[in-house]
This record gives structure tokens, C-alpha cells and sequence, in this order.
């Protein structure tokens, strides 16, 4: 009985708990995948506004009039103000023309990555770079390039350079829980900027497994270990605009430790509501028993034809059934005593006939 009252809602309970964190997870998720859509939009759009300036500034009357030194000035407004770390100009073999961080006039090096400068000039379009080390400042860098042109045709390219601090200045303005970790990788894998910082990891590649699945997937999901070991379910995107990918990874105890804190306490109200049906029911059932055994006495007295006396029982049916054994014991108890009546009286009658009995010879009698 008691099994019978409580696997019901044992089974209930359980399909309950499972739903809830299957739903709670799944929520989660999209969550996630939420944050690293915003991530890559507010990355593309940083890209594109640094782009809109440096094709502004492509166009500057003194670039295109050969005064170098007027556009080194103009150059330096565009980086006090913030808005590009540093500017840039070099010819069409990425030997650098301006450079805003040293001071006009001074022998410049090749450019850090003469590869995106002939991407400029290949693709004859703006193109953004994947990290690189600069060769003046010795540290990780990005770039965008945009073509120069004088009279139409190509003359120069104008870089914008961005130290990876400003893409994580990105993330982090998104205000990402402070379990989750966001990351951005570009074409190559390297790790341009990750919050929250992890010591000496950018320019290293990102998580393998990231790194692997971005070579046959540009968006989805996977189980990854972030770069300092856990294991996390990481969703990610390749942007369009760049070619970068940003990901976010949630690791494994935080997408469960709130979850499981709440289901715990889920299933220690079931389980507290589970004892109190056992105890009821235990109760219940004892009650039934203490009944039913009771009548065992009464049973038995019955049988040997004694007299009954079955006090008032708790539960109904067993004290209908008592007081059943009660009138039964009387019914018994009348009809013994109309048995042993009617037994005197043929006793008596036998007794009567005897007396009757006339001898009629000596050899002959006659039963009247």
C-alpha cells in the first residue's frame, strides 16, 4: 500500500526535476549564444567605425597633395583623440611613409605585416589584418587597411593600428558573467584579446578544440577546454566583416552550479513531501493492522464457540467486520441453544414412549 501511494509520485517528482533542468539548460544556451551574437556585433561595428575614419582620412587634401608632413599632424589629432592607436602610411612595398609613434622625420622601418599591405593592394578594398607583432613597439598589434588613391589610380596604403586591449575592452563592456570567459581568434586562430585576462595568451593559439573545429565550421558549438584547463561548452561565430571568430565559453560547474543548487533543493522539498506521505501512510497502515489483528482473538473465540467482546475498532470496515463476528458469535449462540432444546425434548419423548410400551404375551409386544 504504501509503495502503491508513493511510486506514483516518486516517477512525477522525478519527470519533473529532469524537465526543469533540461529547460533551464537549453535557456542557458540560448543565453549564450545570445552574448556571443552582441559580442560580434559590437565588434564588427568598433571595425567598421575604425574603417569609416581611415577611409575619411584617406582622403585627406594634403595626402593627396604630397604634403606628408600636414597629413603626420592630421594623423596625430585622429590618435590623441582615442579613436585608432596608431596611423600609419606606407608605399605600395610596406615601407613605411608615417608613422604617429615616432616623431616626423625619423628613418622608418618595413611595416609589421607586409602581407596585409599587399592584401590592400591585391584586393584594392579595405582588408583587416590577423595579429602580428609590430616591429617598432615589439608587441601583438592588429591592423585595417585601406587603399590610397591619387587621380584614381592606387599610390599608398593607410593603416589604422588597434592594440588587442581594445577588443577586450569590448568584451568586457558587454559585462559578462564573471564565471563565463569571451574570447576573440583571428583567421589564423591567435588569440586576439580574452576577458577575463589570462597572462601571456594573447598571440597564442586559442582553445585546440576551437581551433580545429573553426577549420570546417564557422558557427555552432562544442565541448572545449579553455586555456586555463576547464572543460566549458563553448559557443562561437565567425564574423563576416573580418574573418575573426568570437566565442564564449561557459564552463562546465558554472552552466550546472546554480542549476543543481536549484534542483537540489527541488528534490529535498520532494523528498520531504515524499517522508511525509511515507509517515502517513505508515501510520495509516499501521493503524489497519493493529485493526485487523485485533480480530484475530475474536476469531478464534468464535471458532471454539466461546462468547465474543470486540471493543469499538478505528478503522470502519474493520469494525463492521468486528461487530459481524459479534452478531455471528450470538447467532451461533441462539442456535446451539434451540439445538440442545430440541434435543431435551426428543429425549423426553423417547423417554414417554418407553413408558407406552404394552406387553401383550410373553413372546409379543406391542410399541404404541
Amino acid at each position: 500500500l504504501i509503495a502503491a501511494c508513493i511510486a506514483p509520485a516518486f516517477l512525477m517528482a522525478a519527470a519533473l526535476l529532469y524537465v526543469y533542468y533540461e529547460r533551464e539548460q537549453n535557456q542557458l544556451i540560448r543565453d549564450a549564444v545570445a552574448t556571443e551574437r552582441a559580442l560580434s556585433f559590437a565588434l564588427d561595428r568598433e571595425l567598421v567605425s575604425l574603417e569609416t575614419t581611415l577611409l575619411a582620412l584617406a582622403g585627406s587634401v594634403d595626402l593627396k597633395s604630397g604634403d606628408l608632413e600636414a597629413f603626420d599632424r592630421q594623423a596625430r589629432v585622429i590618435v590623441q583623440d582615442r579613436r585608432i592607436d596608431n596611423i600609419v602610411l606606407t608605399d605600395l612595398h610596406a615601407q613605411q611613409l608615417v608613422n604617429t609613434r615616432q616623431a616626423w622625420g625619423r628613418p622608418l622601418p618595413l611595416y609589421g605585416s607586409p602581407d596585409l599591405v599587399q592584401r590592400v593592394v591585391d584586393a584594392q578594398k579595405p582588408v583587416i589584418s590577423d595579429l602580428f607583432i609590430g616591429r617598432l613597439v615589439g608587441k601583438p598589434l592588429t591592423s585595417i587597411g585601406v587603399p590610397v588613391r591619387q587621380g584614381g589610380a592606387l599610390s599608398a596604403v593607410l593603416l589604422g593600428t588597434i592594440e588587442p586591449q581594445r577588443f577586450a575592452d569590448i568584451l568586457l563592456q558587454q559585462g559578462l558573467p564573471d564565471d563565463q570567459v569571451a574570447g576573440v581568434l583571428d583567421r589564423s586562430g591567435a588569440l586576439i584579446a580574452r576577458t577575463p585576462e589570462l597572462a601571456g595568451a594573447i598571440g597564442h593559439p586559442g582553445p585546440t578544440e576551437l581551433v580545429e573545429q573553426l577549420k570546417t565550421s564557422g558557427r555552432g558549438q562544442l565541448e572545449a577546454t579553455t586555456l586555463d584547463g576547464r572543460a566549458a561548452l563553448t559557443l562561437y561565430g565567425r564574423s563576416e566583416k573580418s574573418g575573426w571568430t568570437v566565442y564564449v565559453a561557459v564552463p562546465r560547474e558554472s552552466l550546472a552550479g546554480d542549476l543543481w543548487r536549484t534542483l537540489g533543493w527541488m528534490m529535498a522539498a520532494t523528498a520531504l513531501l515524499l517522508l511525509a506521505t511515507l509517515s502517513m501512510a505508515w501510520r495509516l497502515g499501521g493503524k489497519i493492522t493493529r485493526a485487523i489483528r485485533a480480530l484475530v482473538a475474536p476469531a478464534l473465540a468464535l471458532g471454539e464457540g466461546k462468547s465474543l467482546n470486540v471493543p469499538a475498532l478505528p478503522i470502519r470496515e474493520v469494525d463492521e467486520l468486528g461487530k459481524a463476528l459479534v452478531k455471528a458469535s450470538d447467532m451461533l449462540s441462539q442456535a446451539n441453544t434451540a439445538r440442545r432444546r430440541g434435543e431435551a425434548r426428543m429425549q423426553g419423548i423417547l423417554e414417554s414412549a418407553m413408558d407406552a410400551i404394552i406387553t401383550v404375551d410373553d413372546s409379543h409386544t406391542i410399541l404404541v
